[in-house]
């Protein structure tokens, strides 16, 4: 409410409603932008679950809808989970290797937003864990960390011996 006295002591007051409405102004975006698939007999897993996430409040929002780009529908699909999930799957048995996949989504807003993103996907061969591991990869973080160990011993028996000689 607005009050507002002149010199003379007349006043006026006024009551000022002010409605904000919601538009659809930002497109949804996908999450996770990164993430791995396990493959093989064992711990073949059965895709990404990716969400979408919006800036926007209903109606303008949720339910969102998943959509695989270009010629990439061939490989993969988006199966919907919920009105703001997926799971991106891949369709064919995929080596083991670096994937990326445009994923269109589009927000139930009036008029709708969209946006496109690039999920890269690595799909490898995974441990008895679930964790993602190649088998160069284990053999080099092996060798790594063997270097790694004889370096910090080269380093403390130089320490030792410098400290030494410096003592005499």
């Amino acid at each position: 409410m607005l009050t507002h006295a002149d010199a003379g002591g007349v006043s006026a007051s006024a009551t000022v409603n002010i409605i904000l409405e919601e538009t659809n102004d930002f497109p949804p975006q996908v999450r996770p932008l990164s993430s791995f698939l396990c493959t093989g007999d064992s711990k073949a897993t059965p895709g990404l679950l990716m969400t979408a996430v919006d800036e926007d409040r209903p109606p303008h929002a949720a339910p969102f809808s998943f959509l695989i780009t270009d010629s990439l529908s061939l490989n993969w699909t988006v199966n919907k989970v919920n009105d703001t999930h997926t799971v991106l799957s891949p369709t064919v048995d995929l080596e083991a290797g670096e994937y990326a996949v445009t994923v269109w989504v589009t927000d139930s807003g009036s008029p709708s937003q969209s946006a496109l993103t690039q999920v890269n996907v690595t799909v490898c061969h995974c441990d008895s864990y679930g964790d993602c591991r190649s088998e160069s990869g284990a053999f080099l973080a092996s060798s790594v960390g063997i270097s790694f160990i004889a370096l910090i011993i080269i380093i403390a028996c130089g320490a030792l011996l410098l400290g030494k000689c410096h003592a005499e």
